[in-house]
C-alpha cells in the first residue's frame, strides 16, 4: 500500500514508517522541515503548504504530528498545543477532501486525556470525554475528521497512552532520575498510569490499517493499567536502585501546575477494549518483562 505519515520523524512515526517499510509498503512521509532528503514531502499547516499530487492514490493517511505537551503550558504554549492539533487536523483533512483518489482510511492520533481524571474508574472507548484542558482538547482534534466519514473513509482516533521506549518520549525522560537512584512515586502513587510499548503501538496501528471492521477511538494501551506506585517500584527494581522518595504533590503543582493536574497527578485507567474484542494480541500485555525488555 502506499501510506502518507505526517510526523514521520518523531517517537512513533519513524518507527512505524520503518516497520512498515520493512513490510514492504511505500512510505510518504510528511515533514514541517524543508530539504529531508528522499521519501519525505514538505508541508505546513500555517503557511498552508503541500503537495496535493504527492498525496494521490495514497491508500491511508496516518497523521501524528502535534506540539510537544511536556514543560510548562504557559498561554502560548497551551495556544500552539492546541493549533498544532485542531488547525493541523483541519488542514490535513480539507487537503484530503481535494483529492481525486481519496484514501480508503484516515488514521489520527489522540490521548486518553480524552477522559480526564477519572480515578479507579474504568474506562473504554464508550466512555465518556473527561473534563479539564486535555480531555477538550482531544475531544475537539477527535472532531475534525469525522467530515471524512461523509465522503465514505474510515475514520480511526488512536488514543495512546504513555509510550514507553528508551529512544525518546516521556518515559526516556522519567528514567533519568532513576538511574541515579532518586526516582519515587510521585504525589500519592495512587494514580492509575495508561502505558504501552512502543513495539504494541506500531503493531497494533498496522493491525488497525489491515482491519477494515475497526473505526472510531481505539485506545491504544497495554490491558493492565498501573498505578503510578506500582509501576515506580517495577522500573526501580528493575534498574536495582532504590524508589523510597515522593515528589510532593504541591510541588510538581508550583512546578507544572496544569501539567501536574492534569498528567502527572491525573488518573485514568484505560483498557483497549476495542483492539482485543477485534483480535489484536498485544506481545507485552502486563509490566512483567518490560523493563527487562527495555533495559537490557
Amino acid at each position: 500500500m502506499k501510506i502518507a505519515i505526517t510526523g514521520a520523524t518523531g517517537l512513533i512515526g519513524s518507527s512505524l514508517s520503518e516497520h512498515l517499510e520493512g513490510k514492504g509498503h511505500d512510505i510518504l512521509k510528511l515533514s514541517r522541515s524543508k530539504n529531508r532528503g528522499k521519501g519525505f514531502v514538505y508541508w505546513n499547516y500555517k503557511s498552508k503548504e503541500i503537495d496535493l499530487e504527492s498525496l494521490e492514490g495514497s491508500d491511508a493517511v496516518i497523521h501524528l504530528s502535534g506540539e510537544s505537551i511536556a514543560g510548562y503550558w504557559s498561554k502560548q504554549k497551551k495556544k500552539e498545543i492546541q493549533r498544532s492539533r485542531i488547525e493541523g487536523t483541519n488542514f490535513v483533512v480539507n487537503s484530503i477532501l481535494k483529492l481525486k483518489n481519496k484514501p480508503k482510511a484516515f488514521i489520527c492520533a489522540s490521548a486518553i486525556g480524552f477522559y480526564g481524571d477519572r480515578g479507579d474508574e474504568i474506562v473504554n472507548e464508550q466512555s465518556s470525554h473527561g473534563e479539564g484542558f486535555l480531555a477538550e482538547l482531544a475531544k475537539d482534534w477527535e472532531n475534525e475528521s469525522h467530515i471524512l466519514k461523509q465522503q465514505n473513509i474510515r475514520v480511526v482516533n488512536l488514543r495512546i497512552g504513555l509510550v514507553l521506549s528508551t529512544d525518546g518520549g516521556a518515559f526516556k525522560t522519567m528514567l533519568i532520575p532513576f538511574k541515579m537512584g532518586v526516582g519515587g512515586k510521585l504525589g500519592s502513587g495512587k494514580q492509575y498510569m495508561s502505558w504501552v510499548m512502543l513495539e504494541d503501538v506500531i503493531n497494533s496501528i498496522e493491525f488497525i490499517i489491515n482491519s477494515k471492521d475497526i473505526s472510531g477511538a481505539v485506545n491504544i494501551v497495554a490491558p493492565t493499567p498501573v498505578t503510578n506506585q506500582q509501576f515506580t517500584k517495577k522500573l526501580g527494581k528493575a534498574l536495582c536502585r532504590p524508589t523510597f522518595f515522593t515528589v510532593p504533590s504541591l510541588l510538581l503543582k508550583t512546578l507544572v501546575p496544569d501539567m501536574a493536574k492534569e498528567m502527572i497527578l491525573s488518573s485514568t485507567r484505560a483498557v483497549p477494549k476495542k483492539l482485543i474484542d477485534s483480535g489484536y494480541r498485544f506481545s507485552y500485555p502486563n509490566l512483567d518483562n518490560v523493563f527487562k525488555d527495555l533495559l537490557n
